[in-house]
């Protein structure tokens, strides 16, 4: 870390009179991991963009290399050495790994002299000697559809290093791997770091952040709260810092008065050549469903919400058979689904904030077919106040708000309509920490009002720490059925590999 690599200073950015940068400033060092946190809503993504050449800055200076930056475009920005890792890939799953590597720029030859065609040759030449330069271990002809989680995300990474990228942003490059593979990636940007490349790592896993991070900065309502040594801070302080007060617990329990069973399910299979699944919930219980990545608790929750069909089984309510075939069914009985794609599946993005809360509670605020405003009023307000739901207003889109605060309207929703179980897949993937604990806190409040909440997660602190029981699952089957106060990560991490 010879040099700074990149200068950041007192650079501001305003959306509609929202100021969402305030002066922020800070560097990177060449060859430094530095590590990004924030809440939602803090700035992350906006001052990525700005790096990225998607936003242009209000004000400040941005110098890369001792040179003005401020690129056109994302072309540009990639051009002059600072290339955006996404969460989601961007690779063609079809295509093998040399033709994703440099699918841009893909080496050409003229065919009979005249038609160009692509060279093969120089391209598979190219691809060995990338993936040998930064110790990928990899055929380039395998297709990418091939490859685990982890390998998808260093080939994205290693696509980005083609391009002599001299800094790589990476956007919770974590979310969806493994514990095993996430060491994995961290293996590939120490590789990174020590070649020279400068990495900027977001992440809202904090004690990712700190492992692998040589510093980290904290944004706050776009500004910049710290900027700290990892030596010299712990996981609590860097969670004071992000939500600017002291945080107790990130996975908050309240405690609840256990009764009858609500829901039963018996010998379900959601795929033929699986085991029969069996497992209850009573009301007043959280009950965590964990194991690794498809290894069936996503997939039970989806049968249970009625997004898929499951082969055999059958599932009571207090008691009664209910059919599940669609949605529809089990919102009729009272069963709430927040599901881990929620922008795509848990709201309406150009709708507001007031109607996605309002899509299943329509019946609770209309008379003869005409919409009562004051209904609306009473019914949405207190729960956006409720929930801290930040929205310049009930009628804003949702698209507009942060990842935490699209949750947290999914989750209102259904709180609003009276759900007796409450079914989450992912509750806080992608959210930031203060959320979490709020999120947490919703789940706690109605467990405590009597109703059932079931929610499938692969962040093992959250799965201990949440729920009332634990039930991991192993290729598509029960591998245990735990009492959360008598189980700890390590123990559901084994289960979870089937040990």
């Amino acid at each position: 870390m010879d040099s700074n690599n990149l200068i950041v200073f007192n650079v501001s950015k305003r959306f509609f009179g929202v100021q969402a940068l305030d002066k922020v400033s800070f560097d990177l060092k060449k060859g430094e991991i530095m590590g990004l946190v924030g809440e939602n809503g803090a700035g992350k993504s906006s001052i990525i963009k700005i790096l990225a050449g998607a936003y242009k800055k209000d004000e400040g200076e941005i110098y890369l290399d001792g040179d003005n930056f401020s690129p056109r475009d994302p072309y540009d920005s990639l051009a002059k050495g600072i290339a955006v890792i996404h969460q989601e890939r961007q690779l063609i799953p079809d295509l093998p790994i040399s033709m994703n590597l440099f699918l841009d720029r893909l080496p050409e030859k003229k065919f009979l002299g005249l038609i160009p065609v692509i060279c093969g040759a120089t391209l598979m030449k190219k691809s060995i000697e990338l993936l040998e330069s930064l110790g990928i271990d990899l055929n380039p002809k395998t297709p990418v559809s091939r490859l685990n989680a982890a390998e998808k995300q260093i080939i994205d990474i290693a696509k980005a290093v083609s391009s002599e990228a001299k800094i790589v942003i990476m956007d919770e490059p974590t979310a969806s791997l493994e514990p095993k593979e996430v060491q994995m990636l961290f293996t590939f940007i120490r590789k990174l770091k020590n070649s020279g490349t400068s990495v900027v790592f977001v992440s809202h896993r904090i004690e990712e952040v700190i492992e692998i991070s040589d510093r980290i900065i904290v944004l706050r309502d776009g500004r910049v709260i710290t900027v700290v040594g990892k030596e010299e801070t712990n996981a609590e302080e860097i969670i004071k810092y992000i939500v600017g007060h002291e945080v107790k617990s990130l996975f908050p329990k309240e405690t609840a008065q256990i009764g009858q069973e609500a829901l039963c399910v018996n010998n379900l299979r959601f795929k033929k050549v699986n085991d029969a699944i069996s497992f209850n919930v009573k009301a007043g219980e959280i009950l965590a469903l964990t194991g690794l990545l498809g290894s069936g608790a996503g997939h039970t929750l989806e049968c249970l919400s009625g997004k898929i069909q499951f082969h055999d089984g059958e599932v009571t309510m207090n008691g009664e058979k209910i059919e599940i075939k669609i949605p529809a069914d089990v919102i009729e009985k009272g069963i709430g689904y927040v599901p881990d794609d929620r922008k795509n599946e848990g709201i309406i993005a150009e709708m507001s904030v007031e109607h996605n809360i309002l899509l299943p509670n329509l019946s609770k605020v209309t008379r003869f077919g005409f919409i009562s405003r004051g209904k609306v009023q009473a019914l949405v307000e207190p729960l956006i106040k409720a929930l801290n739901i930040k929205t310049p207003s009930p009628q804003t889109p949702v698209k507009n708000l942060s990842g935490g605060n699209q949750q947290k309207v999914v989750i209102a929703k259904w709180l609003a309509s009276d759900v007796t179980i409450l079914l989450l897949n992912q509750p806080t993937h992608g959210v930031d920490v203060g959320a979490k604990a709020e999120v947490h806190k919703l789940l706690g409040g109605l467990v405590k009002a009597g109703g059932s909440v079931i929610f499938a997660s692969s962040d093992l602190p959250e799965v201990v720490s949440a729920s009332d029981r634990v039930i991991v699952f192993y290729k598509a089957n029960i591998a245990a059925d735990l009492d959360a106060c008598e189980c700890d990560q390590e123990k559901v991490l084994k289960c979870s590999f089937g040990l």
